[in-house]
């Protein structure tokens, strides 16, 4: 099991506009992926914060590759995304020690 996780800050203003963009496409989308088994999107505790996490967890790294392609190990932003965007991060791990 492969641990996926996504960071992005967004530009000042732009906190609603990312998460109705990941409510209304990212969330469908990932759903809609065989081999990822467990998704969550996370915002910011502070009122004002900025940076936004999606973790994801997938059966392995193939299953990623047929999602998102080749380039599997970067960032994909789609449309509107990579404008307000800011700064990202994405980072992969091995899942171990657990049933």
């Amino acid at each position: 099991m492969i641990v996926r996780i996504f960071r992005v800050w967004v530009k000042a203003g732009c906190a609603a506009d990312w998460q109705r963009m990941v409510e209304e496409h990212s969330i469908p989308w990932m759903r809609s992926q065989a081999g990822c088994v467990a998704f969550f999107a996370g915002k910011p505790l502070e009122p004002d914060g900025l940076e936004f996490s999606m973790t994801s967890v997938w059966t392995d790294t193939d299953a990623i590759k047929r999602a998102v392609g080749e380039n599997w190990q970067e960032a994909i932003l789609f449309g509107d995304e990579a404008r307000i965007a800011e700064r990202v991060e994405m980072h992969h791990y091995e899942v171990f020690g657990g049933d």
